[in-house]
C-alpha cells in the first residue's frame, strides 16, 4: 500500500455535471468542494473516513461519497453543504487515497477543535 496521497485542484467553471468527478474506489474517494481545507483537516477526514470503511461500520449516511463531505465540513448538515457547493463561483476536486501511516502533525487548539467537530458528527452518523 502507499502512503497517503492527497491531490486537490480547482475544478473549471464550464464544466456542467460535476457529477461524474465523484466516485470511490478501493483505495481512492473524490469529492467536490467549494474551499481549500487545512491540509491537517483533510487528512483528518481521509483518515476517519476509511477508517470506517475498512472496520464496515454502517452508517445512516448511505453515500460513501456524502459520509466523506460531512467529514470535511464538520456537519452532518448535509443540505447546507451541498447549496453552498452548488452556489460556490469556485470548486475544488479533492482526492484522498488510503494511508498505510498515521502521520499527524502538531496542531493549535482552533484545528484541534475542528477535528473533534469531525469526530463527535463521525460518531453520530454511525447506527
Amino acid at each position: 500500500m502507499e502512503d497517503e496521497k492527497m491531490e486537490i485542484s480547482e475544478l473549471l467553471p464550464d464544466i456542467d455535471d460535476i457529477k461524474k468527478y465523484i466516485g470511490l474506489n478501493e483505495n481512492c474517494i473524490v469529492q467536490i468542494i467549494d474551499f481549500i481545507p487545512k491540509d491537517i483537516l483533510a487528512s483528518y477526514a481521509c483518515e476517519v473516513f476509511f477508517y470506517y470503511l475498512d472496520k464496515g461500520y454502517k452508517n445512516r449516511i448511505k453515500s460513501p461519497e456524502i459520509f466523506f463531505l460531512t467529514l470535511l465540513y464538520g456537519s452532518l448538515n448535509i443540505n447546507k453543504i451541498l447549496n453552498k457547493i452548488k452556489n460556490s463561483q469556485k470548486k475544488y476536486i479533492i482526492k484522498c487515497c488510503r494511508n498505510e501511516k498515521n502521520n499527524y502533525k502538531k496542531i493549535n487548539k482552533e484545528t484541534r477543535i475542528q477535528l473533534s467537530n469531525i469526530a463527535i458528527n463521525s460518531l453520530e452518523t454511525l447506527i
